[in-house]
């Protein structure tokens, strides 16, 4: 028993030195030389979990791109022990551009034990203690923090959100941390300390982000703007767009008012910083132009400029409005350029009585936006582009058109896309008229009011290589007009998934230079003036599939699958001129035999040679008649989506089927798709997410379109289109996704 407590006292007595310093270095710097790969850093630490590696840029001091461990550096102790410090090791070398900033952070943990607590554990812990007391203090000492002189009564703390918000920090005059709110440029000086923060060198980019930043009250005693609805504010407003435009950039901002122009405010910036007009919302400034005044003019190929956030409309009482709310370039060929207009309304006199001529004139311009804009009525158009020149590069998102002639009348159109709008009652909706190309129309609303000539959109000279996907083309109750006419010579467009109701020729061909129109799905082409030539046709309507190819005279068409004798039926060709037709011009022909039902129990379209054996399947290896393959040995089946029926996914299926249609629903729970099963090449498919779904494209095996994962919300739409058909082993590529939280514009 002696001998075991003489030991214990041995052992509680046995001295502990300490082995953390005060003041020890935990941070180390070097200058890269573009070949030097390690660097040698001597504070202690536990593990190369404490090691931090940074490699700022020396002429910014701004790090690079996130230095990662084990992929860009690795770290090893010296002599066995980070308690001797350790190696960095770089690869590659860094450029002589940049610094190697090795900074000690020991993680705030502790590691327990259950078994006996020895002397060297405790020792430990408490260099490892003192370690993190040293890098709070490091930290704190690189932090904007009181000194231990000053007063003890300082108050430094932050207060909270609802007491902060909007307000700008400062010292007042006792040094005290003070916040107000209320401060604009407009009551803000800059000191002459500026010149000495300021070099010559950096003035001029100094100077360009400050006039960016600079606000421009109309209301400000400088300009003097009213904004009762009484007073001409036309040459306040100017005074404040002009001072905008002397500093070559900034925002003039109209307060909530109305505010009266007895002359055009004039927009004439030519820098590439951007004047930028703002106003407080649609609900809250209103622009009232005079007599025949045209409310915002840029006349001038302005470039880099936004309108935002007004309501126009003719001032009450005024006797006419020969003019348009706003005009963007003029009659001498100028144009303008990346811009954007947004939040916008222009429509009647409070009163309900006078118009303006056009909502918007775009005469000529290139890349820009217009989103949620609303033209509620207008004596002619509601929106006029392209009258002088081209216009390229111009996004019409979620915006609402309506004039008393036409909604939205185009020339010279290249390149454009119209997203979700609408083009509501007037006896034209929308109307691309001369050389309007590659343009594109996705999911739009076309209604046509009750009058006999009502036409949805109409393409009208020379108009080629447009397309239109989605939308709905409705009449009223006495309109007799078509939701698409074609004229002129416009060739070559596609027409995909169009929905069209209550109009009795759905799609009018006028003449016969249009040709090559393709229209698939939906059902715009079930109700046909064809006088062109070379139109196709291929819709479900009904179970009734539609194809129509060219010949002279008109188009000849052949239905497979009528609704009002379910068999296949060839109109107005004989199976001689079928079978000439096949030789002399398709790379496929086939026909049914007579009077059999072409589909099978299940759906599937059956496809057998009929009674006169020179007709059946034919797949033509060249181009003469000898020249091909006879296939009317055995019963060919291939299956045929049904379209018209919707149906959704079921809940944890991550490679769902698409069997049998073209639109589905997803499940409601978040689940990664990886592929869509028994696919057949060629199909398209649309699915509308109904909450979050993960599409896999990363890997690039099944489903292709993105380098990352796509994740949808409820509501986005994808469409996607089958490379490769198969049970397992289907390939589909992603055609669109609309995302219905971006702002589009």
């Amino acid at each position: 028993m002696r001998k075991l407590v003489i030991l214990a006292i041995l052992l509680f007595a046995t001295p502990i030195f300490a082995t953390v310093s005060d003041g020890e270095t935990i941070r180390e710097s070097f200058t890269a030389n573009g070949s030097a790969t390690t660097f040698t850093f001597t504070f202690k630490c536990n593990s190369s979990d404490d090691v931090f590696v940074y490699s700022p840029v020396i002429a910014t001091g701004l790090p690079i791109a996130a230095l990662v461990e084990d992929t860009d550096y690795t770290i090893a102790p010296t002599g066995g022990s980070y308690l001797n410090g350790g190696v960095v090791t770089i690869s590659p070398a860094l450029e002589s551009t940049v610094a190697l900033r090795i900074v000690r952070r020991i993680k705030q943990s502790q590691e327990t034990s259950s078994g006996a607590i020895k002397p060297a554990t405790i020792v430990a812990a408490l260099d490892k203690v003192t370690r993190q007391v040293q890098d709070a203090e490091d930290r704190k000492d690189r932090s904007i923090h009181l000194s231990e002189s000053d007063a003890t009564n300082f108050d430094m703390t932050i207060p909270g959100l609802s007491e902060r918000e909007s307000t700008y920090m400062f010292f007042d005059s006792a040094g005290v941390l003070t916040f107000v709110s209320g401060v604009t440029p407009d009551n803000v000086t800059v000191s002459s300390f500026m010149e000495t923060v300021l070099t010559a060198s950096s003035a001029a980019g100094a100077s360009n982000t400050l006039q960016t930043m600079l606000v421009y009250n109309v209301k400000n005693s400088a300009y003097g703007a009213i904004g009762d609805g009484d007073t001409d504010d036309s040459a306040a407003i100017q005074a404040a767009i002009d001072a905008a435009e002397a500093a070559t950039a900034g925002t003039v901002y109209f307060p909530a008012g109305t505010y009266r122009l007895g002359t055009a405010l004039a927009l004439t910036s030519l820098n590439p910083q951007g004047i930028h007009l703002l106003g407080e919302g649609r609900w809250n400034t209103f622009l009232e132009p005079d007599s025949d005044i045209i409310a915002i003019d840029v006349a001038v190929e302005a470039t880099h400029f936004s309108i935002k956030g007004f309501t126009i409309r003719p001032r009450l009482g005024g006797s006419s409005t020969t003019g348009e709310a706003i005009k963007l370039g003029d009659g001498t060929g100028n144009g303008v350029s990346y811009f954007e207009l947004s939040d916008i309304t222009i429509r009647k006199d409070s009163g309900g009585t006078l118009k303006f001529q056009d909502g918007i004139t775009l005469a000529k311009g290139f890349t820009g936006t217009f989103a949620r804009i609303r033209i509620t009525s207008c004596t002619q158009y509601g929106f006029h582009a392209g009258s002088v020149g081209t216009v390229n590069n111009v996004l019409f998102s979620n915006c609402d058109f309506s004039g008393d002639t036409t909604c939205f009348f185009g020339s010279n159109m290249q390149a454009c896309h119209f997203n979700t709008c609408a083009f509501q009652k007037p006896p034209i909706g929308l109307e691309l008229n001369t050389s309007c190309i590659e343009n594109v129309i996705t999911s739009c609303w076309f209604e046509m009011d009750a009058v006999a000539s009502g036409i949805g959109l109409i393409m009208d000279g020379s108009c080629k290589y447009n397309t239109v996907i989605g939308g709905h083309f409705i009449g009223h109750s006495g309109n007799s007009g078509n939701a698409i006419k074609l004229d002129n010579s416009c060739d070559s467009n596609l027409f995909l998934n169009i929905r069209a109701s209550l109009q009795t020729v759905k799609v009018l061909i006028n003449d016969s230079g249009s040709q090559h129109n393709i229209f698939i799905g939906g059902d715009a082409g079930s109700a046909v003036t064809d006088n062109g030539s070379s139109n196709s046709y291929l819709q479900s309507e009904d179970n009734e599939w539609l194809f129509s190819e060219g010949n002279s005279g008109g188009d000849t068409r052949v239905i497979f699958g009528s609704s009002t004798q379910g068999t296949m039926v060839m109109n107005g060709v004989t199976a001689a001129e079928l079978q000439a037709a096949a030789q002399e011009n398709a790379g496929l022909f086939l026909t049914a035999s007579g009077g059999a039902d072409p589909f099978d129990a299940v759906g599937n379209l059956v496809i057998k040679p009929k009674n006169d054996a020179s007709l059946g399947l034919y797949v033509f290896t060249g181009s003469t008649p000898a020249e091909r393959v006879k296939i009317n040995e055995t019963a060919i089946t291939t299956s045929v989506p049904i379209v018209s029926t919707v149906v959704t996914f079921t809940d944890s299926d991550t490679t769902p089927t698409v069997a049998g249609s073209n639109s589905f629903l997803t499940n409601t729970s978040g689940v990664t798709i990886t592929q869509f099963d028994n696919g057949i090449a060629g199909q398209m498919i649309s699915i509308i997410s109904k909450g979050a779904i993960v599409f896999d494209t990363s890997s690039a095996s099944r489903l292709i379109g993105s380098s990352v994962d796509i994740t949808t919300a409820s509501g986005d739409t994808s469409l996607w289109i089958c490379e490769t058909g198969g049970t397992g082993s289907s390939v589909w590529r992603l055609l669109n996704w609309i995302d219905v939280s971006v702002d589009n514009s």
